[in-house]
């Protein structure tokens, strides 16, 4: 768990500010609603982020840091979220075309 949160943090200077409001109009194009919504989301901008790391783009503007999802007070909830994120994938790379479109 630690290690993710590690990785996670270590894109937050690739975390393009105004990047978090693009792919949650995006979302809603793809009727996304509530957790699902938030899950596919957060994906969608560690998935630009990680596509800015391997491009050595650095954001100008940064995003504020990776969420932790609703239910994350404690190492359960967090692995919950994060295992969450990473079943939103798939909506998060079609998210991903819809913000490069």
């Amino acid at each position: 768990m630690i290690e993710i949160r590690d990785g996670l943090l270590a894109l937050s200077p690739y975390r393009l500010s105004g990047l978090k409001e693009a792919v949650n109009a995006a979302a809603e194009r793809e009727g996304l609603t509530g957790r699902d919504r938030a899950a596919a989301v957060e994906a969608a901008l560690i998935a630009l982020a990680l596509d800015a790391y391997r491009k050595r783009v650095p954001a100008e503007m940064r995003e504020e840091s990776t969420s932790l999802g609703e239910d994350a007070a404690d190492l359960t909830g967090e692995a919950s979220w994060l295992a969450r994120v990473a079943e939103a994938m798939p909506s998060a790379l079609r998210l991903q075309g819809w913000v490069h479109a």
